[in-house]
């Protein structure tokens, strides 16, 4: 048994104590390395296997803007994984029972949500022992996370006794506490130790020869780096990158270089994290021209990074900013189909958000028509309501809007605001402008 295993068993018996009280929403407090593991746990109960805890989870990352719009997403994306559920299962030559979640009407958007689930608990309820909805508010763009508080506390008040809530929040800078005053809800903070795990995993992963010294470094490296960009990090740093020299190992310089970016940007060391994601970005050039087929996703990986750094330094540098997300938009249209269209909406996103800082506002129109062009290229896998679609067309929408001061106080683009809302409700359906 590894060490994250180890951890995973630790959720295990949490979740098993907080099932058999009389609690129905569960928060776990958690770095953010915890909730990669609470994760890993979560599509974990997707199979049958020892770590199964004989319960149903159904994972929401969905974003939260006001109480109507958050309980359809959640509705929508509910009915969709049992339709796809009901897919696969016809495909083996079976069929799940007849499920439709009943219209709103007149209900409360809270009762209209708890009513779906309660009628599914309900059907399905011979098949698992609790129905859970695995909620991410750590990824949700809360602007008032009173009202989300208020609505999770609403929900859970509704639930049926087979069925609950579970979500993590980040244990550095909470936004639930006000939860804690709630009966129905049960806190815990999590003390995996990712450290020891990471430590133990380096240390029982066996080998010899550089690639085992590689990834005990790198476990070093990210140990050292929780503490910011010091000279013990940089210790580990040096190491690594002349390891990665030594051995001609391009991606893995790489990655190197993407780290101590990323530690870097938590110190506010800017100049450091331009230095960093600029060299990955020449690494990444380097690996395209060996025709390595990784060479252009690093390259897009790199130029996006290096491009937001510019936004969230001190003083936004808009004009280096457009040039990498620029940048990025010919490296995406050099990856796979699997990637292609969700890199270039992104891209795409970001040029034209710095062009608006740039006050270019031709160049910021084009940018995010580009963006709208590539959901084209979205693999059937990915839906474009999963995307950042819906903020395209709501930046376009502002362009058709907003006073533009150093273009003389108009837009050029007023009275395409119907044009706009055409072409988006075509890829993302009605109420996307709303959501």
């Amino acid at each position: 048994m590894n060490a994250i295993e180890k951890r995973v068993i630790d959720l295990q018996e949490r979740w098993e104590t907080f099932v058999q009280s009389d609690a129905k929403l569960l928060r776990w407090l958690a770095d953010q390395r915890e909730i990669r593991v609470i994760d890993g746990f979560i599509k974990l109960q997707a199979e049958e296997h020892d770590y199964h805890a004989g319960d149903l989870f159904f994972s929401f990352d969905t974003p939260f803007v006001d109480e109507n719009q958050y309980a359809t997403a959640l509705v929508t994306a509910f009915k969709a994984d049992y339709d796809n559920a009901d897919k696969e299962a016809k495909q083996a030559g079976q069929a799940l029972p007849e499920w439709r979640p009943d219209e709103q009407k007149d209900r409360d958007p809270v009762t209209w949500l708890a009513t779906t689930w309660c009628s599914f608990a309900e059907l399905f309820g011979d098949n698992f022992r609790f129905l859970v909805a695995y909620l991410r508010p750590q990824q949700i763009d809360v602007a008032d996370t009173s009202a989300y508080i208020a609505f999770v506390a609403a929900l859970i008040a509704q639930l049926p006794d087979n069925t609950r809530v579970l979500f993590p929040d980040t244990a550095e800078r909470p936004f639930a506490d006000a939860l804690e005053q709630n009966e129905l809800v049960q806190s815990d903070k999590l003390e995996l130790d990712m450290d020891r795990a990471y430590t133990e995993l380096a240390q029982t992963s066996g080998g010899e020869g550089p690639g085992y010294e590689f990834r005990n470094l790198m476990v070093a490296a990210m140990q050292a780096g929780n503490a910011g960009y010091t000279a013990a990090f940089v210790t580990n740093l040096d190491n690594l990158l002349d390891l990665t020299t030594t051995q001609d190992w391009l991606q893995q310089a790489i990655v190197v270089h993407m780290l101590a970016g990323g530690v870097a940007m938590n110190s506010k060391e800017f100049t450091q994290v331009i230095a960093h994601y600029t060299s990955a970005i020449e690494l990444a050039k380097k690996l395209r021209e060996r025709s390595d087929p990784v060479g252009p996703v690093c390259l897009y990986q790199a130029n996006m990074a290096v491009g937001t750094a510019y936004l969230v330094q001190e003083k936004a540098d808009y004009p280096n900013a457009a040039e990498h997300f620029i940048a990025a938009t010919k490296a995406a249209a050099e990856c796979g189909d699997t990637q292609k269209g969700l890199y270039l909406i992104e891209a795409w996103r970001m040029a034209a958000h710095a062009h608006s800082g740039e006050k270019k506002i031709a160049a910021a129109w084009e940018a995010l028509w580009q963006s709208h062009a590539a959901a084209a290229l979205l693999p059937e896998e990915i839906a474009p309501t999963d995307t950042t679609l819906a903020e395209v067309g709501k930046a376009l929408l502002q362009l058709t809007q907003k006073q533009h001061r150093w273009i003389g106080g108009s837009t050029p683009y007023a009275g395409k605001a119907n044009m706009v809302r055409d072409a988006f409700t075509s890829v993302l359906g009605e109420s996307w402008d709303t959501a």
